[in-house]
């Protein structure tokens, strides 16, 4: 039987507004869920703890997939040692959603209680049983960092990476732990090899040598294992230079700085990829290295850098702005 257009059309929007009152009940958990996050975080931000977790709880049970939330009741449970409760509230999240954190987090909680040994067990069963899922790794060696388990979160993201076949998984962890330790061999290799393979990257690395080399007692091993890494790592010698150019600037060993920022601008002239080629502009990092030079009152420098500049870039973009730079020396 061929129904009629008109009773076909009336058909799909019976259909279409099946649907709007549970959208709309979708709709409107999600705003409950973020007015009580909202709240929950005032009340986190005021040092209100109890409140705070007591709002994060009601947000996670309004809508449980409200990740956000869910992190911050854990934090604010944590902080203000009720096991019980937070105990309580994954047990009731589970009834409603899936989710691998979950018994992570209850492992978590025997660890906190003193049960290292029923928490290592537990942790190792959600590893055996999510095998392939990178998340679960990532999950239980985060949460053996946060109790200082270094050693053991080391061996979980190792035979995680064995097992997902990817030698840079876990870099940003690793990298995590290994400050925490002072191995910065370690450190400076991670960065490395993922850098080989992923040379797109060298911005946000380059800010993360930075922000590291600014804190007490890194500058000095960071730069020792910098330069031993020249020597292994061809592939990226180019990078390794800037880490370096960046490192010594920052003690203010302009001479140094300016030796390191030429090799690396040098090699970069040649390179071929592509996203690398559009991001660099030939003498960017000298000429940058005599602006903070003339700014820190070292004119000498200041020059030697200008000059570079104009001598082995002629044809770059910075050429007029290293002339001006060289009147300001003057």
């Amino acid at each position: 039987m061929k129904w009629p257009s008109d009773k076909i059309f009336l058909y799909g929007i019976m259909i279409l507004f099946s649907f709007l009152p549970l959208a709309s009940a979708q709709k409107v958990q999600r705003n409950n869920s973020g007015m009580l996050r909202q709240t929950a975080q005032m009340y986190e931000r005021a040092g209100q703890l109890p409140q705070a977790a007591e709002y994060y709880a009601r947000a996670c049970r309004e809508n449980p997939a409200d990740i956000s939330a869910y992190l911050g009741a854990k934090r604010a449970y944590i902080r203000i040692q009720e096991f019980d409760k937070f105990s309580s509230l994954i047990n009731a999240l589970q009834q409603r959603r899936r989710d691998v954190r979950y018994q992570v987090d209850l492992a978590f909680i025997d660890f906190k209680r003193g049960n290292e040994k029923l928490a290592m067990s537990k942790w190792q069963r959600v590893l055996d049983e999510n095998a392939a899922n990178q998340q679960a790794f990532s999950l239980v060696g985060q949460a053996m960092i946060e109790n200082q388990l270094y050693e053991s979160a080391i061996v979980v993201y190792e035979k995680g990476r064995a097992i997902l076949k990817n030698k840079t998984a876990f870099i940003f962890e690793l990298a995590s732990i290994y400050k925490a330790q002072s191995q910065f061999k370690k450190l400076v290799n991670e960065y490395a090899a993922y850098l080989e393979t992923n040379p797109a990257q060298i911005s946000f690395i380059q800010s993360e040598l930075q922000r590291l080399g600014r804190e007490e007692g890194t500058i000095d091993p960071l730069i020792k294992e910098l330069n031993r890494a020249l020597r292994s790592y061809k592939t990226i010698e180019w990078a390794i230079h800037l880490f370096l150019g960046d490192l010594y600037s920052h003690q203010k060993q302009y001479n140094k700085s300016l030796e390191h920022y030429l090799s690396a601008e040098r090699i970069l002239v040649t390179v071929n990829d592509k996203n690398i080629k559009q991001r660099y502009q030939k003498g960017k990092y000298i000429y940058a290295l005599g602006e903070i030079a003339l700014q820190a009152g070292k004119p000498k420098d200041a020059e030697f850098a200008f000059q570079t500049v104009i001598s082995e870039f002629a044809d770059g973009p910075f050429r007029n702005r290293a002339e001006l730079g060289l009147v300001q020396v003057f």
